[in-house]
């Protein structure tokens, strides 16, 4: 089967808040670059020699594409110590995976995604290191029997829970588990986990084109990559809203739209003006059917899923200053304070070895709250849902960071 060649997908930029031109001249140009590479994948590869133009090409799947270059200098020593590269993509809204072979990782393949690439992990054999454009994967460690832990954070990953109808969990279980050893050398992660109820779906990055390299000793072994990149669909004064996925129609076609973009916007310039900071200018929708919501920490953004953007302009609105206000009592550090997480303790009426566990942590891992029924009222009173709208929610009970982001989140309307 031949290689396919489309042009790159453009950004279509739009007006800002006060242009004149409605949704859909708004949307046009997305539109039209949509459906202008709605019939193949973009390429991956122009700087391939003309000899390896003829290269043997796998469709897996209606949105990923592998093709083989017999030509490559990858290290064949490396590749044989490679068990499966497992990736999670977002297409369509829908997380999505792409397994590798060994077999075929021996063929030396490049991968197209007609979407975004949200975590990879690599399963091999032997001490490696791995990176993606130069950041590395977190190594993997044994957490328990049943599950594994990524280094440097505290994701844990169950086979079962990334087992497939080509790879079961017995079979995955296998590659991950090396008896005696804590560290599983050759196994690595970076991303997010993509079927967690927690997890946002964001990109590992926004790059066109990326390269896995895993190196053992001198030998180098090299995956090219190419995603779909976010694109820019609006903006409002100093705001960037801009979409990530494989499908722009979907955010476009979204009933009411621009109210609800004006919505966050308005949620934004609430949270800016009653602390007198510039603390967002780039706004991330995210395609993908899980609903939920995130400000960055480190960056001036706040990302929404697709689900999240069909709930009313008001909730939108109260969401964004939620998440921002989650930057907001961080950088102040009010939930790193002592003072602070022992309140949090009192209310919730907890005493001894609880207490002082929660005010260590900030929360109690995978507990099952029961809040003191004298003080579940106080909780109630903060939450979102009571004091803006029923749609809002709130949980200021679960942890120190939503009990601060809650009761700031309150004082704005109460001042």
């Amino acid at each position: 089967m031949q290689a396919v060649e489309t042009p790159d997908l453009p950004e279509a930029k739009m007006g800002g808040a006060g242009d004149s031109g409605d949704a859909e001249k708004q949307g046009a140009a997305l539109l039209a670059a949509h459906e202008k590479n709605t019939d193949s994948l973009a390429s991956v590869r122009t700087d391939i020699p003309s000899e390896e133009k003829g290269a043997e090409v796998k469709l897996a799947q209606d949105y990923y594409q592998l093709e083989f270059f017999p030509n490559s200098k990858n290290a064949p020593e490396v590749a044989k110590n490679l068990n499966l590269i497992y990736l999670h993509v977002v297409n369509n809204g829908e997380v999505k995976t792409i397994t590798i072979s060994q077999e075929e990782l021996g063929k030396n393949p490049s991968l197209k995604v007609d979407g975004y690439i949200a975590s990879i992990l690599v399963l091999g054999t032997g001490p490696m290191s791995a990176s993606l454009d130069g950041e590395k994967l977190g190594a993997i460690h044994k957490f328990d029997d049943q599950s594994f832990q990524v280094e440097g954070n505290s994701k844990i990953i169950y086979p079962k829970d990334i087992a497939t109808p080509e790879h079961s969990a017995e079979e995955l279980q296998g590659f991950i588990f090396k008896t005696g050893q804590p560290e599983l050398a050759g196994c690595y992660f970076i991303g997010s986990i993509a079927f967690s109820d927690l997890y946002l779906g964001e990109a590992i990055n926004n790059a066109q084109k990326m390269t896995l390299t895993l190196q053992m000793g001198n030998g180098i072994y090299s995956l090219p990559i190419e995603q779909r990149q976010r694109l820019e669909y609006k903006k409002m004064g100093d705001v960037i809203f801009q979409y990530q996925g494989n499908n722009p129609d979907r955010l476009r076609d979204i009933e009411n739209i621009d109210l609800k973009l004006k919505a966050i916007y308005d949620g934004i310039n609430a949270v800016e003006e009653m602390f007198n900071a510039g603390l967002v200018d780039e706004v991330n929708i995210v395609d993908i059917e899980k609903d939920n919501a995130m400000a960055s920490s480190e960056e001036n953004k706040i990302s929404f899923t697709i689900a999240r953007m069909r709930g009313s302009p008001e909730s939108l609105k109260e969401t964004t200053e939620h998440e921002i206000l989650h930057k907001v009592v961080h950088a102040a550090g009010f939930t790193d304070s002592e003072a602070m997480r022992r309140l949090f303790a009192d209310i919730k009426g907890y005493s001894g070895e609880r207490k002082n566990e929660l005010i260590q942590l900030g929360e109690i891992p995978f507990e099952q709250f029961t809040p003191d029924p004298k003080n579940l009222i106080f909780f109630n009173f903060i939450n979102e849902a009571h004091f803006i709208t029923e749609e809002g929610g709130g949980h200021s009970h679960a942890n120190i960071w939503e009990f601060m982001t809650s009761f700031t989140h309150s004082l704005m309307y109460v001042a």
